[in-house]
């Protein structure tokens, strides 16, 4: 407790002066002051005393401070705890030196513990948005009644774009151009003490709409022989991290086979029937802006073999002439074919569907021959087959009578002579 005193009086009950009227603190009053103001004001007579009593009840029984003096106004030279605090006041008459009554009873308190400090909830921490004008918002802090938001364009808050109070957990700003923002907000309390900001946070103003991925598989106009295939596009940037993937039935995508979002630069995906399938994809960055479809391709599902006839293999004579080989194929899609004599590359080239493929084998030494095509479509379907070609040497029906004669000729003059030697 404190007592101050430049003259002591004993206490009258007679009123010469009206008891004076509390200015500050007001009553209910919350102050971050430890060394409180007190002020006053006092009508209906002359007073040239005052006397003042601060306690911690309502009855001062706990006397806190208590000062008397020729004084306007009076401020504590000992700090307030902090607590709730009442006082009162009376006025001595300067002519009579009469106390007036008790002034009514006030109470204040001394709160220099500032509040906590604000948890930030959006923007959040490295968000991307592609809203020019957010709103700002994060969580109440106990006992606080005000806030503070700062935005800037540097971590050290030296170019501030926002600096405004609020008095609810949200603000809703001012328009920011594209680019990198920082954030942090400022909690005070009913008796005036502010808090420490809260850790900054950065966050992304990103309004521009990425550009689309270029396909890159199937080629364009492709034609495939599997179910299962892997589309892949280009992806430019790291903030283009999300993709809208489409497969339809025409060019205009008013049929969709397939539709997904996927976070990856590709997609598997199984074709059960033969058509023709249009694709295209296009990009999604982290702000949320969805860029232009890209480029559409085509790809054909063909998943039938080319059919083909199996010639008979061949024989002929050295020397024969009009031997070939004819195979037909039939495909819608027919591509190429090649040829190998005896494992070995002999001929390429392109077939016709229904069209007959001819090998011309004439020519051909003494041998066996080992002719394999292999013909292929657009989807890379193949089919296979072999015809063998056997040359002979010339053997004609006087072939064997020929060598007969050959063989009397010789032999018949050895038998002879040999008879005439037994005789």
């Amino acid at each position: 407790m404190i007592l101050s005193s430049l003259l002591m009086v004993s206490p009258e009950t007679s009123q010469a002066v009206d008891a004076p009227t509390l200015l500050t603190p007001s009553d209910g009053d919350k102050i971050n002051d430890p060394t409180p103001t007190f002020t006053w004001s006092i009508t209906g007579g002359s007073a040239d005393f005052i006397h003042i009593e601060v306690a911690y009840d309502s009855g001062f029984t706990s006397i806190a401070d208590e000062f008397q003096a020729p004084v306007s106004s009076y401020t504590s030279s000992t700090d307030y705890v902090d607590d709730l605090y009442f006082w009162h006041i009376r006025a001595r008459d300067s002519s009579t030196f009469l106390w007036s009554t008790w002034s009514e009873t006030w109470d204040f308190s001394i709160d220099t513990t500032p509040p906590g400090t604000p948890l930030l909830q959006s923007p959040g921490a490295n968000e991307h948005i592609n809203n020019n004008d957010p709103l700002y918002d994060w969580n109440s802090v106990p006992f606080a009644n005000y806030y503070n938001i700062e935005v800037a364009t540097d971590i050290f808050f030296l170019s501030k774009i926002i600096d405004a109070g609020a008095a609810v957990t949200q603000y809703d700003g001012i328009p920011l151009a594209d680019g990198t923002y920082y954030w942090q907000v400022s909690a005070r309390d009913e008796a005036g003490n502010w808090g420490n900001p809260s850790p900054y946070r950065t966050f992304y103003v990103d309004t521009v709409a990425p550009s689309w991925p270029d396909s890159i598989y199937p080629l364009p106009s492709a034609y495939s022989g599997f179910g299962f295939i892997t589309f892949v596009w280009a992806q430019f940037a790291p903030e283009e991290n999300h993709y809208q993937f489409q497969i339809g039935y025409d060019s205009f995508f008013t049929s969709i086979h397939l539709d997904v979002e996927v976070d990856i630069n590709n997609h598997t995906t199984l074709f059960h029937e033969e058509d023709v399938y249009y694709w295209h994809v296009r990009a999604r960055d982290l702000a949320g802006n969805w860029g232009d479809w890209g480029t559409t391709r085509t790809v054909t599902i063909d998943l039938v073999y080319p059919t083909m006839n199996e010639p008979e293999d061949i024989i002929y004579t050295i020397g024969d002439t009009n031997n070939y080989i004819s195979w037909t194929a039939i495909d819608l899609n027919a591509l190429d074919y090649i040829l190998y004599l005896n494992d070995e590359l002999n001929k390429t080239g392109s077939w016709e569907s229904g069209i007959p493929i001819i090998i011309d084998v004439d020519g051909l030494d003494i041998g066996t021959y080992n002719f394999t095509i292999v013909v292929e479509d657009k989807a890379g379907n193949e089919k296979v087959d072999t015809v063998i070609v056997n040359v002979v040497a010339v053997i004609n029906e006087y072939g064997k009578i020929s060598y007969l004669i050959f063989l009397t000729l010789v032999i018949l003059p050895i038998l002879i002579k040999f008879r005439k030697k037994r005789k």
